[in-house]
């Protein structure tokens, strides 16, 4: 989210197309959806003087798929980092003073193919992306709970062979498909699979009471027409599904966790049950828009609706025996 001019961070709107893809959370602004810049024709970036469409003042990002052509083409992107490229500065001085194990990179990368082209020359193009990306790090001072699992212990154990690890993992694969019907009727055809992996390690909570989002569902389809039916008077239309879903899958729910409130550290099990929130989400997001647009030299005029319907559900996933304990030095 980004905020422009005083403005709201909310106000923040990510958008394909012309369609926003923000899900039904929060203002409007978040989503988990991520764009693909190797199926990118253009980012605009509006941040100031916003048209007159745009329900918020804030930030908009549109991305405007490739539509292909009549000539095969394609390109690569890749980049990526381990942790080899950090440098390390502590020391025995720094560890006997309680620095421990600090915040470290262990792997990061971005690898970006696409390739477009003619199904039918002068009349149907396709162009298709595929993105898999990874970013992974150490957590300063979290390790793994050698009595994790065992309903007979309350005391939490370092392994400080197994730091924890904090990573986002995300693919998706996409693909346009444009159409040149007739002369002055264009139609398109756009749908973006994505699958995300993220392990949202943070200090102060064992293994076992970090929060593990997956998303079952991911996704958007588009559909577009537009007809420019003279050289001052344009007419589109544009309808677009989006799914979107996640839940915490937490690896046990049958402990009773505990808070060590004397450095608040959470382990044992589920931390959720004390910090509360929400950790499944299933929506389903349509939103259809048309308008038509005037343009002369130094004028121009727009006018047009725009619809959005979603339908989303939550629930929560507390421990066995909804309850925490909270310990103070043991």
């Amino acid at each position: 989210t980004l905020t422009m001019h005083g403005g709201r961070s909310y106000d923040t709107r990510l958008m394909v197309d012309g369609i926003r893809v923000g899900n039904a959370g929060s203002g409007g602004e978040f989503t988990n959806f991520v764009p693909d810049m190797g199926s990118t024709q253009e980012l605009t970036i509006d941040y100031a003087a916003i048209s007159a469409e745009q329900m918020t003042g804030g930030v908009r990002l549109n991305y405007v798929p490739k539509d292909g052509g009549n000539r095969l083409s394609g390109s690569v992107f890749a980049t990526g980092v381990n942790d080899s490229f950090q440098s390390k500065n502590i020391d025995d001085e720094l560890v006997a003073r309680g620095i421990g194990s600090p915040n470290r990179m262990k792997l990061t990368y971005d690898v970006n193919g696409s390739l477009g082209g003619p199904l039918a020359e002068d009349k149907l193009w396709f162009y298709s992306s595929a993105r898999w990306e990874d970013n992974e790090s150490f957590v300063a001072n979290t390790y793994a709970n050698l009595n994790a699992g065992d309903p007979t212990k309350w005391t939490n154990e370092p392994d400080l062979t197994r730091q924890g690890v904090f990573f986002t993992k995300q693919q998706n694969a996409n693909v346009r498909l444009t159409w040149q019907a007739t002369p002055k009727n264009k139609v398109s055809y756009f749908a973006d699979q994505q699958w995300r992996t993220w392990d949202d390690a943070r200090p102060i909570h064992a293994e076992e009471a970090m929060t593990r989002w997956r998303f079952p569902k991911l996704n958007i389809q588009q559909m577009g027409w537009t007809s420019p039916l003279t050289n001052r008077l344009l007419l589109e239309a544009r309808l677009q599904l989006k799914g979107e879903g996640y839940l915490d899958e937490t690896l046990d729910t049958s402990l009773i966790p505990v808070e060590e409130q004397s450095t608040g550290f959470f382990y044992r099990g589920y931390a959720r049950s004390f910090q509360g929130g929400i950790p499944g989400i299933n929506q389903t997001i349509r939103t259809w828009l048309a308008n038509i647009s005037y343009v002369t030299g130094s004028h121009s005029f727009k006018a047009g609706y725009s619809h959005t319907w979603a339908f989303s559900e939550s629930w929560n996933n507390d421990n066995d025996y909804s309850l925490g304990y909270r310990f103070n030095n043991g």
